[in-house]
């Protein structure tokens, strides 16, 4: 199933970042080279950030989600809700010397609806993952 979500992700991806007018919104999931790419096409690109506080952050979303008063309360209470089986299967790929950082599109890319964030996965500075949290 994670796999299916994972190539349905993609699949999104590579649709919503196709505008031909925005060429730096096409650098997407397996698109990002590098944590060099990213920077250079104007990513937004955070430091480090542990699996720790990820999870804790999205739960912190989740509770808060929870409290508005027309919440869905079929949303599962574990990190990214109905997309626990896409972050378990990212996760699942980080080895021991591997960086997780959080990434956002560049304004253009957002202001084109083909704009998307996330985080990705790197192994020696190359992403090696991609996990999708918002697209417009």
């Amino acid at each position: 199933m994670a796999r299916i979500l994972a190539i349905v992700a993609s699949t999104l991806l590579a649709a919503a970042c196709s505008s031909p007018t925005t060429s730096v919104c096409a650098a997407h999931g397996s698109r990002l080279a590098n944590l060099d790419d990213m920077q250079k096409l104007g990513w937004d690109v955070s430091e480090a950030i542990t699996i720790s506080q990820i999870e804790a952050e999205a739960m912190e979303e989740r509770r808060e989600y929870r409290k508005q008063p027309h919440a869905r309360q079929d949303v599962p209470m574990v990190p990214f809700g109905f997309a626990n089986q896409a972050w378990l299967g990212f996760k699942s790929r980080v080895e021991l010397g591997d960086e997780i950082r959080k990434i956002s599109a560049p304004q253009v890319c957002w202001q084109n609806l083909s704009g998307w964030e996330g985080f990705v996965l790197l192994r020696d500075g190359q992403v090696v993952g991609s996990h999708m949290t918002l697209i417009n």
